[in-house]
């Protein structure tokens, strides 16, 4: 048997619960951002994009973030809006930082994404050797060659060129 006893008084003062305030966003956070102009765009009356190069559109922030400005703050929110930003793959490093507000029962957030490479390349060189009693001995080789943008549009989108070419020889035996 279980048996589970809750204390007596229970102090209410200790659970406090907050509501989502300002949130800032960061688009390409880097080390070498102070270098740059920085750059402010308010969108939606909820959160303040701030980037100092036009790599991303701020409008595609908002539909990706599960909290809004009056929200009950919730932690489930807050983790699924880090692994979508994790799962779009524009960023490498997504980090959201809570500030509560002093005296008040709100919470600031200011989120930075650092971009990742736009572009990732890849090539492969395939080769097989197949022996058949009716077309004989064949040698085949393969190239494959692929292109990936990661940041399509300035929206976040993946893109993926590939190039295949293979061709198969026929070997006699003397």
């Amino acid at each position: 048997d279980l048996q589970i006893r809750l204390k007596p008084g229970y102090d209410s003062t200790r659970l406090v619960k907050y509501f989502v305030g300002n949130t800032v966003i960061y688009t390409d956070f880097r080390e070498d951002s102070a270098s740059y102009e920085k750059k402010t765009v308010i969108v939606d009356s909820s959160f303040t994009v701030i980037y100092y190069q036009d790599i991303f559109k701020p409008k595609l922030l908002p539909e990706n973030i599960y909290f809004k400005r009056g929200d009950l703050y919730s932690q489930r929110n807050y983790i699924r809006t880090i692994n979508r930003f994790n799962s779009l793959g524009a960023w490498r490093l997504v980090s959201i930082e809570q500030l509560p507000r002093a005296e008040t029962d709100s919470i600031d957030f200011v989120m930075r994404l650092t971009p990742a490479d736009k572009y990732s390349f890849g090539a492969d060189l395939e080769g097989s050797f197949n022996n058949s009693a009716l077309s004989g001995n064949l040698f085949g080789i393969g190239v494959n060659v692929g292109l990936t943008n990661r940041n399509f549009a300035k929206a976040s989108n993946q893109s993926s060129t590939n190039f295949r070419f293979g061709t198969e020889l026929g070997l006699r035996k003397e």
